[in-house]
């Protein structure tokens, strides 16, 4: 049972601020039409499905207040024996709160349950199938591994452990997918024996073209064509690929907050204005600058060269006249010893050293010339200079340009996730991988298949002292087959779940004035010579709210929001507070809101069953 404690609403539709606190039986909001009560409503189911009737979740901002910025509403309670708190919150660039499953596995209930409880037209919006899908799984008609067991037992076709070893599959099969997969699977069986008849009996083997996938079917031939072109793995592996790529886009859109927004538009100003500055900039290396930079460069290499073999003959030169004006001295030297060999105390000849200034000039004028020579400057030397300081100019300038563009579209980008496309593309990617996700699971049940088929093949070449046997099974198989389904719907099984859910409808009848009840394939008939589509306002509305008290009362979510209650007529007045007051008394927590033709609102005793509010102008008022 799910009890609903309190109710927060900040800025949600036509309420500004509303704190409620609930009773736990009945709860009727009264007033004028357009005053807020279904935004009451449309509050409450908000915030426990994420799903506001009638707006897709990309129009979820118009639920915001106009005189507000954000909507939030939070929900307290009682499940069971857990409390639970529930917020979500609604802004104009984004929405926070659990998911719906999330939502669900908090109060122990199937979202698609809650949200037929909660809103008494979700079921009747439904397409038909959907509604008889919401049924089945409000009353819990798939069965067990036990009941399909025991009813299998019962029949008799589970008389000896061979025949329970068989049963066992059916029934595998019915827990897990329903009567009608186990139908299938026993089916699926006796053609697997009437194959191997055939292939014992000679006939040229068959293969199975067919493999069941739940309820969907996918020819054998088709899968092995398109394995053999691209092995299943490896185009299983590509979506996983494709699957993170479009997670990591999924992650990489988040709103950015007012001041982040600012601060890149900011940033995003200052660079485009330096990449305006630096194209308004006329530096700019040209093909006339390249063919100059060539020129000037075998100039100077030229001139460096020259230099080199100038100097380098002018150090030869150096050399010679040094070693010329060194050997001149030691010869002088040698000329002055006394020339009479073994002489004892002969002094030296007295002469007049040369003057070698005249040499010692030609020296020091080859070095003199080395070093002018070394001196020398480029004569282009400042053409050279020029253009070298353009040539990094223009380099500094393009890498300057790489960056900012880099960073423009860096922030573009951060920027693109506060537009108005951010959502739909995150809706868009959303999509994507779910229709992704659903081809690898083909892909998976593919793969399934092919093995399945393969060893169904080995088994159809079994040898012929089992054509007995085999005979014998496509026997079994075809007294299951007609056990389970003798008219192709397990229809003993729907009526028999079906009791209470007509009997909780029948109690209605007296209320509603006319009496429906679910036939057993699941189409909803009224009696009375009357269909929904031709009962009156008032009637339909009480249909419609008998459908979802008994869905919820079955279901033991126990908890039921209704809108549009006419109640204007005095004595149906009368008879929807009786009704009211009858299933709050039995345990179901009502909120419901009716409109109202009284001036103001009315005397409400202090001991009423039913708990009084009066909704005006989007306050909410206990009476």
């Amino acid at each position: 049972m799910i009890r609903i404690k309190e109710l927060t609403i900040k800025g949600f539709k036509r309420i500004k601020k509303a704190e409620i606190e609930l009773s736990p039986g009945a709860n009727l909001f009264l007033g004028h039409n357009e005053e807020g009560k279904s935004s009451m409503l449309d509050a409450t189911i908000y915030v426990l499905t994420d799903s506001i009737q009638g707006q897709p979740k990309g129009a979820f901002i118009e639920a915001i207040n106009d005189q507000c910025k954000t909507a939030s509403v939070v929900i307290t309670g009682q499940a069971g024996d857990s409390p639970f708190n529930i917020k979500r919150t609604l802004a104009k660039t984004n929405r926070s709160g659990p998911s719906p499953v999330q939502v669900g596995a908090q109060l122990g209930v199937d979202p698609h349950i809650l949200s037929a409880c909660l809103n008494a037209n979700y079921y009747f919006d439904l397409d038909p199938a959907y509604q008889k899908k919401l049924i089945i799984k409000a009353l819990g008609l798939k069965p067990t591994l036990r009941d399909a067991f025991i009813t299998l037992h019962e029949k008799g076709y589970a008389s000896n452990v061979c025949e329970e070893f068989w049963n066992e599959k059916i029934i595998n099969e019915i827990d897990h997918l329903g009567w009608d997969a186990g139908y299938n699977a026993a089916y699926s069986l006796r053609r697997e024996a009437g194959q191997k008849i055939k292939i014992l009996e000679g006939d040229r083997p068959k293969l199975i073209t067919q493999v069941a996938m739940g309820n969907r079917q996918i020819l054998m031939d088709a899968i092995m064509a398109t394995h053999k072109k691209k092995p299943l793995e490896k185009q299983e592996g590509a979506h996983q690929t494709r699957l993170k790529q479009l997670y990591k886009e999924l992650g990489g859109i988040k709103a950015l907050s007012e001041a982040d927004k600012k601060e890149a538009e900011e940033q995003l100003s200052k660079y485009q204005t330096e990449k305006a500055e630096l194209i308004a900039k006329k530096v700019k290396w040209t093909k006339t600058d390249t063919a100059t930079a060539t020129k000037l460069k075998k100039a100077r290499d030229e001139f460096k060269t020259k230099m080199k073999e100038d100097i380098a003959t002018l150090e030869n030169l150096a050399e010679t006249t040094e070693d010329l004006l060194a050997k001149n001295k030691e010869n002088w030297v040698s000329d002055l010893k006394c020339p009479i060999y073994k002489e004892s105390g002969h002094a030296m000849c007295p002469a007049i050293e040369p003057d070698w200034s005249q040499q010692q000039e030609e020296v020091d004028g080859v070095v003199a010339r080395i070093m002018a020579v070394e001196e020398r400057n480029f004569p282009e030397q400042k053409a050279w200079d020029d253009l070298s300081g353009k040539a990094t100019e223009c380099k500094d300038r393009f890498a300057h340009m790489e960056i900012l563009e880099r960073d423009i579209k860096e922030l573009e980008k951060k920027l693109e996730n506060t537009a108005p496309e951010a959502g739909e593309k995150k809706e868009a990617l959303e999509i994507s991988i779910e229709a992704l996700e659903e081809k690898v699971e083909h892909l998976k049940v593919a793969q399934s298949a092919i093995i399945w088929n393969q060893a169904t093949q080995e088994t159809l070449d079994a040898t012929r002292t089992k054509i007995d046997e085999a005979e014998a099974e496509r026997e079994h198989y075809d007294k299951l087959c007609t056990l389970l389904a003798p008219d192709g719907i397990p229809g003993e099984l729907v009526a028999e779940k079906l009791g209470t859910l007509n009997t909780r409808l029948k109690k209605h009848s007296e209320m509603m004035g006319v009496s429906i009840q679910f036939l057993d394939d699941l189409s909803l008939v009224q009696t009375n010579k009357k269909q929904l589509w031709t009962l009156g306002g008032a009637e339909t509305s009480r249909v419609r709210m008998a459908v979802a008290e008994a869905i919820s009362h079955c279901t033991g979510v126990g908890l039921v929001l209704l809108d549009e209650l006419n109640i204007s007529v005095a004595s149906d007045a009368a008879s929807v507070r009786v009704w009211l007051t009858e299933i709050a008394e039995e345990g179901v927590q009502i909120i419901a809101a009716a409109a109202t033709n009284a001036p103001g609102p009315p005397n409400v005793p202090k001991n009423a069953p039913v708990r009084m509010f009066w909704v005006e102008s989007g306050h909410i008022k206990r009476l």
